[in-house]
Protein backbone atom coordinates (compact mmCIF):
# COMPACT_ATOMS: atom_id res chain seq x y z
CA UNK A 1 0.00 0.00 0.00
CA UNK A 2 1.30 3.44 -0.91
CA UNK A 3 1.93 5.60 2.15
CA UNK A 4 0.24 8.97 2.47
CA UNK A 5 2.35 12.04 1.73
CA UNK A 6 4.08 14.02 4.44
CA UNK A 7 2.77 17.40 5.53
CA UNK A 8 5.60 19.87 6.14
CA UNK A 9 5.17 22.63 8.72
CA UNK A 10 7.56 25.56 8.31
CA UNK A 11 7.57 28.19 11.09
CA UNK A 12 8.39 31.83 10.38
CA UNK A 13 8.04 34.67 12.87
CA UNK A 14 7.48 38.40 12.50
CA UNK A 15 9.49 40.09 9.72
CA UNK A 16 10.02 43.19 11.86
CA UNK A 17 12.25 41.24 14.24
CA UNK A 18 13.57 38.58 11.88
CA UNK A 19 17.06 37.18 12.45
CA UNK A 20 17.91 39.70 15.14
CA UNK A 21 21.16 37.90 15.97
CA UNK A 22 22.43 38.84 12.50
CA UNK A 23 22.00 42.55 13.29
CA UNK A 24 25.74 43.13 13.91
CA UNK A 25 26.41 42.12 10.29
CA UNK A 26 23.24 42.94 8.33
CA UNK A 27 20.68 45.73 8.18
CA UNK A 28 17.02 44.91 8.86
CA UNK A 29 16.26 45.13 5.14
CA UNK A 30 19.08 42.73 4.32
CA UNK A 31 17.95 40.33 7.05
CA UNK A 32 14.38 40.40 5.75
CA UNK A 33 15.59 39.74 2.20
CA UNK A 34 17.79 36.88 3.36
CA UNK A 35 15.06 35.33 5.52
CA UNK A 36 12.48 35.39 2.73
CA UNK A 37 15.00 34.05 0.22
CA UNK A 38 15.79 31.12 2.51
CA UNK A 39 12.09 30.52 3.12
CA UNK A 40 11.52 30.46 -0.63
CA UNK A 41 14.33 27.93 -1.01
CA UNK A 42 12.77 25.66 1.61
CA UNK A 43 9.30 25.94 0.05
CA UNK A 44 10.71 25.15 -3.39
CA UNK A 45 12.44 22.05 -2.00
CA UNK A 46 9.23 20.83 -0.37
CA UNK A 47 7.17 21.40 -3.51
CA UNK A 48 9.64 19.34 -5.56
CA UNK A 49 9.49 16.27 -3.29
CA UNK A 50 6.84 13.86 -4.50
CA UNK A 51 6.32 12.38 -1.04
CA UNK A 52 5.28 15.76 0.41
CA UNK A 53 2.21 17.95 0.11
CA UNK A 54 2.59 21.74 -0.26
CA UNK A 55 4.17 23.15 2.88
CA UNK A 56 2.19 24.81 5.65
CA UNK A 57 3.89 28.05 6.69
CA UNK A 58 3.11 28.81 10.32
CA UNK A 59 3.36 32.57 10.77
CA UNK A 60 1.68 35.58 12.41
CA UNK A 61 2.99 37.91 9.67
CA UNK A 62 0.67 38.91 6.81
CA UNK A 63 3.53 39.74 4.44
CA UNK A 64 5.12 36.35 5.04
CA UNK A 65 1.74 34.71 4.51
CA UNK A 66 1.34 36.47 1.16
CA UNK A 67 4.88 35.47 0.15
CA UNK A 68 4.20 31.83 1.05
CA UNK A 69 0.87 31.75 -0.76
CA UNK A 70 2.50 33.13 -3.90
CA UNK A 71 4.98 30.22 -3.75
CA UNK A 72 2.17 27.68 -3.66
CA UNK A 73 2.31 27.00 0.09
CA UNK A 74 -0.55 26.89 2.56
CA UNK A 75 -0.63 29.19 5.59
CA UNK A 76 -1.59 28.68 9.22
CA UNK A 77 -2.09 32.12 10.77
CA UNK A 78 -0.73 31.56 14.26
CA UNK A 79 -1.02 33.78 17.32
CA UNK A 80 2.72 34.43 17.57
CA UNK A 81 2.90 33.09 21.13
CA UNK A 82 6.08 31.00 20.78
CA UNK A 83 7.65 28.74 18.18
CA UNK A 84 6.68 25.48 19.85
CA UNK A 85 3.19 26.62 20.88
CA UNK A 86 2.38 27.95 17.41
CA UNK A 87 3.68 24.80 15.72
CA UNK A 88 1.71 22.56 18.08
CA UNK A 89 -1.48 24.47 17.26
CA UNK A 90 -0.91 24.12 13.52
CA UNK A 91 -0.07 20.44 13.72
CA UNK A 92 -3.07 19.70 15.95
CA UNK A 93 -5.37 21.28 13.37
CA UNK A 94 -3.77 20.11 10.13
CA UNK A 95 -2.16 16.72 10.85
CA UNK A 96 -3.97 13.38 10.84
CA UNK A 97 -2.56 11.00 13.49
CA UNK A 98 -0.66 8.13 11.91
CA UNK A 99 0.18 10.07 8.75
CA UNK A 100 3.53 11.60 7.89
CA UNK A 101 4.49 15.05 9.15
CA UNK A 102 7.64 17.13 9.26
CA UNK A 103 8.70 20.33 10.97
CA UNK A 104 11.28 22.03 8.78
CA UNK A 105 13.11 25.21 9.70
CA UNK A 106 12.82 28.13 7.27
CA UNK A 107 16.50 29.20 7.33
CA UNK A 108 18.16 26.39 5.35
CA UNK A 109 19.87 27.98 2.32
CA UNK A 110 21.62 24.78 1.21
CA UNK A 111 18.56 22.54 1.31
CA UNK A 112 17.50 21.06 -2.01
CA UNK A 113 14.84 18.61 -3.10
CA UNK A 114 17.28 15.71 -3.39
CA UNK A 115 18.53 16.01 0.19
CA UNK A 116 15.03 16.54 1.55
CA UNK A 117 13.62 13.59 -0.41
CA UNK A 118 16.40 11.36 0.90
CA UNK A 119 15.73 12.42 4.50
CA UNK A 120 11.97 11.88 4.16
CA UNK A 121 12.56 8.46 2.60
CA UNK A 122 14.64 7.57 5.68
CA UNK A 123 11.79 8.23 8.14
CA UNK A 124 10.79 4.85 9.62
CA UNK A 125 7.35 3.45 8.88
CA UNK A 126 6.62 3.83 12.58
CA UNK A 127 8.93 6.34 14.19
CA UNK A 128 10.80 9.56 13.60
CA UNK A 129 13.85 11.21 12.08
CA UNK A 130 15.74 14.14 13.60
CA UNK A 131 18.24 16.15 11.53
CA UNK A 132 20.58 18.46 13.40
CA UNK A 133 22.02 21.78 12.30
CA UNK A 134 25.75 22.24 11.70
CA UNK A 135 26.49 22.48 15.43
CA UNK A 136 24.81 19.20 16.27
CA UNK A 137 22.83 21.04 18.94
CA UNK A 138 19.83 22.46 17.09
CA UNK A 139 17.12 20.70 15.09
CA UNK A 140 16.60 21.60 11.43
CA UNK A 141 14.15 18.81 10.61
CA UNK A 142 11.86 16.70 12.78
CA UNK A 143 9.80 14.18 10.80
CA UNK A 144 7.58 11.30 11.86
CA UNK A 145 4.88 8.88 10.72
CA UNK A 146 2.91 5.96 12.10
CA UNK A 147 2.51 7.73 15.46
CA UNK A 148 -0.81 8.36 17.18
CA UNK A 149 0.39 11.61 18.77
CA UNK A 150 2.70 14.36 17.63
CA UNK A 151 6.13 14.28 19.28
CA UNK A 152 6.81 16.75 22.05
CA UNK A 153 8.28 19.87 20.42
CA UNK A 154 11.45 21.40 21.87
CA UNK A 155 12.75 23.80 19.22
CA UNK A 156 15.20 26.23 20.79
CA UNK A 157 18.40 25.74 22.77
CA UNK A 158 19.74 22.15 22.74
CA UNK A 159 16.70 21.00 20.77
CA UNK A 160 18.45 18.06 19.12
CA UNK A 161 19.21 16.36 22.44
CA UNK A 162 15.77 17.25 23.79
CA UNK A 163 14.01 15.81 20.74
CA UNK A 164 16.13 12.65 20.94
CA UNK A 165 15.18 12.26 24.59
CA UNK A 166 11.49 12.91 23.91
CA UNK A 167 11.50 10.22 21.20
CA UNK A 168 13.65 7.69 23.05
CA UNK A 169 10.69 5.33 23.34
CA UNK A 170 9.51 5.70 19.75
CA UNK A 171 9.32 2.41 17.80
CA UNK A 172 12.27 3.59 15.67
CA UNK A 173 14.40 6.72 15.60
CA UNK A 174 16.83 7.87 12.89
CA UNK A 175 19.38 10.61 13.67
CA UNK A 176 20.93 12.69 10.92
CA UNK A 177 23.81 14.74 12.33
CA UNK A 178 25.53 17.70 10.66
CA UNK A 179 24.36 17.03 7.11
CA UNK A 180 25.36 20.23 5.22
CA UNK A 181 21.93 20.37 3.56
CA UNK A 182 20.49 21.19 6.99
CA UNK A 183 22.92 23.99 7.88
CA UNK A 184 20.98 26.97 9.22
CA UNK A 185 21.77 30.67 9.36
CA UNK A 186 21.23 31.91 12.88
CA UNK A 187 24.23 34.05 13.85
CA UNK A 188 26.71 36.29 12.05
CA UNK A 189 29.33 33.53 12.12
CA UNK A 190 26.98 31.37 10.06
CA UNK A 191 26.93 33.69 7.05
CA UNK A 192 29.90 31.89 5.50
CA UNK A 193 27.62 28.84 5.14
CA UNK A 194 25.48 30.64 2.56
CA UNK A 195 25.81 29.49 -1.06
CA UNK A 196 28.43 31.64 -2.77
CA UNK A 197 26.09 33.84 -4.81
CA UNK A 198 23.91 34.65 -1.80
CA UNK A 199 26.97 35.28 0.38
CA UNK A 200 28.32 37.81 -2.11
CA UNK A 201 24.94 39.53 -2.18
CA UNK A 202 24.93 39.85 1.59
CA UNK A 203 28.43 41.30 1.65
CA UNK A 204 27.42 43.93 -0.91
CA UNK A 205 24.49 44.87 1.33
CA UNK A 206 26.69 45.72 4.32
Amino acid sequence: MKSSPFTAFVPFGDLDGVKSRLAPALSLEARQDLALTMLGNVLDAVSAVQAMTPAVVVTPDRQVADFATARGARVFACAGISLNTDLAAAIAEMWAPGSGAAVLMADLPRLDAGALAQAIASVPGEGALIASDQTGLGTSLLAWRGLDEMPSLHFGADSFALHCSALANAPSLVKLVRDPAFNDIDQSDDLHLLPQARSQGMVSAL
